[in-house]
């Protein structure tokens, strides 16, 4: 843990390549040494060692001239781990915590796999943060729970879980479902009567925080690495601020105006965000490297698995050989970085028929129209083989009734489980993808 100034030093010292002992919070950084290289060097090792980006708009060295307006620029921002920020600067205090649940208060996917929490090293860093929230909760500070998930699941693991040890009493209020969490927030705040300012969001997807930043922010938010449970309770704390007031009187300290107006700015066009993130796909026929992949979607996925159909390794290369049959797989990736394979279909093709045995998407990119795009490469690819009409295929599961109307949704007639549509059928491509790759 560090404060912002002790990080500003270290930066300086390692961009002008000297000891900045003599340098007062409030000298010239121009004075020290600072040029117009040297200043974008120093944008960058901030960058790096505080693990944010700078605006492009804030890109000025006048933003930046001394440590002092360093400092001020940089509490402009919502900087993971930062502590001891001066008392005029402090960020808003935070009154309500809004926590997604996977990878956040349990390791895993509650959904897909069997989740973690207690019995191993890992499971009992999650109950360290799970501790650290009850004592934040008990302090005066409001829990939220806001996921993309299946909200009887979620419940489930709240009330019957044995390692688990934060409580649903612990939440005042929570929206597990499958709507923007940015919209989610707005409706938790509405609800609280809180300001979004009163408001930390909590998640471990650069995607999540991102959107959560841009449509509404005023809210502070924190993002979490799964892989580094062990520094959840100490970069939580360093974002709580003070917690010195308690559970008297709560009700009159809820009883804020609401900010209708900001609630009204903090709807963004979805489509527009998702452009922004540049992504591209790449789909093609599989092949045998992709064999060990394809299974571990087909085991993995429960809610984006259309028939709930498991294949083995084996089973999937019977498929590739066989000539009645194609396997398809989406890669995809954007600013953030390589989503990997997050896709992938199994189609059947009996005389002018071409059935869609199995559908697979990843959980992780719910919402970003992925299986859209598959979808049109499969039609594509119907009427390449000159079938005439596609089949697509559901069976319900336990986890998979939130797609229960895909084909319908898609322009697809039936029932029953058997959905149907000519093959020159027209699936629009959403305009949102920078690059989409049929091979």
């Amino acid at each position: 843990m560090q404060t912002i100034k002790t990080a500003i030093q270290k930066c300086l010292e390692a961009t002008l390549d000297r000891d900045i002992s003599d340098i007062t919070d409030a000298d010239s950084l121009i004075e020290a040494g600072m040029d117009s290289i040297s200043f974008i060097r120093f944008i960058v090792a901030l960058e790096e060692e505080l693990d944010f980006a700078v605006r492009d708009s804030d890109l000025l060295m006048e933003n930046f001239l001394s440590i002092d307006k360093t400092v001020e620029k940089l509490l402009t921002y919502n900087i993971p781990g930062i502590v001891s920020v001066p008392s005029e600067n402090k960020l808003p205090m935070v009154k309500c915590i809004v926590l997604d649940c996977d990878n956040i208060l349990w390791g895993g996917i509650a959904a897909d796999e069997e989740i973690e929490i207690g019995r191993t090293e890992v499971g009992t860093a999650y109950q360290d943060f799970q501790r650290e929230l009850i004592d934040i909760n008990e302090s005066g500070v409001l829990l939220a729970l806001c996921s993309k998930n299946d909200e009887r699941t979620v419940h489930e693991i709240f009330a019957n879980h044995p390692e688990m040890l934060l409580k649903l009493e612990n939440i005042t209020s929570h929206r597990i479902n499958w709507q923007s969490k940015h919209e989610n927030l707005i409706s938790i705040a509405n609800e609280l009567n809180l300001g979004l300012d009163s408001f930390l969001f909590v998640d471990d997807s650069d995607y999540e925080i991102d959107l959560m930043r841009k449509a509404l922010p005023a809210v502070q938010t924190l993002k979490l690495n799964p892989e580094r449970v062990y520094e959840y309770v100490g970069l939580l704390l360093s974002r709580v601020g003070d917690m010195s007031y308690t559970l008297t009187g709560r009700v009159a300290m809820y009883s804020e105006q609401k900010e209708r107006e900001l609630l009204k700015s903090g709807f963004v066009d979805m489509d527009a965000y998702h452009r922004s993130l540049n992504p591209a796909v790449t789909i093609e026929r599989a092949k045998p490297t992709h064999i060990a992949r394809i299974s571990e979607i087909s085991m993995r996925t429960n809610q984006f698995n259309l028939t709930g159909r498991r294949y083995t390794e084996d089973e999937i290369s019977s498929l590739l050989n066989s000539p009645a049959h194609d396997v398809f797989i989406l890669h995809a990736k954007d600013c953030f970085g390589d989503l990997g394979h997050v896709c992938a279909a199994m189609v059947y093709y009996d005389n002018l028929s071409a059935h869609v045995e199995a559908f697979y998407l990843s959980c992780r990119v719910f919402g970003r129209s992925l299986e859209q795009v598959m979808l049109a490469y499969i039609m594509c690819s119907a009427r390449k083989c000159n079938c005439t009409k596609v089949i697509g295929h559901y069976l319900p599961t336990e986890k998979n009734q939130r797609f229960a109307d895909f084909w319908t949704l898609a322009g697809f007639k039936g029932n029953c489980g058997i959905f149907e549509a000519p093959a020159d059928m027209v699936i629009d491509l959403p305009d949102i993808f920078e690059k989409v790759e049929m091979k």
